[in-house]
């Protein structure tokens, strides 16, 4: 299966206000990335990896807002990215098997700071162990 990783950020530069980025979301390419989510979904990707560049290391949460946009152009699955601090930021218990996340994605990426320098592992990892995402 082919998977589309996506850094998007909110701007002024495209019509719906989400831009691609690369280079970690240092550059702007001018490419608006709800047009490329819906182009990617139609040449056959079959997966979107969707890093919100300005929630990313917030640990503020996921940027549902950007998730639904996304969303509403495309039906293949998304990978939440960017944001997830807490426990509770990660949706992925019981309640919530089977069903769509809030904002309507599938599965949340782990944040990439598993172990950080002084704090040992993640608080957000002993909520996963065992848990069977679908």
């Amino acid at each position: 299966m082919l998977v589309l990783s996506l850094d998007a950020k909110r701007t002024g530069a495209t019509e719906s206000g989400y831009e691609v980025t690369t280079h970690g979301g240092r550059r702007g390419t001018g490419i608006d990335a709800l047009d490329w989510a819906r182009e990617a979904s139609e040449r056959g990707v079959g997966e979107i990896l969707l890093n919100s560049i300005d929630a990313d290391g917030t640990q503020d949460g996921f940027d549902t807002e950007m998730i639904a946009a996304v969303r509403a152009v495309t039906r293949v699955p998304l990978i939440a990215s960017g944001g997830s601090r807490r426990p509770g930021a990660l949706p992925c218990s019981d309640r919530c098997r089977g069903r769509r996340r809030p904002g309507g994605f599938r599965v949340p990426l782990r944040p990439h700071g598993h172990v950080r320098a002084g704090q040992g592992r993640h608080p957000s990892h002993a909520k996963l162990p065992g848990k069977v995402i679908p």
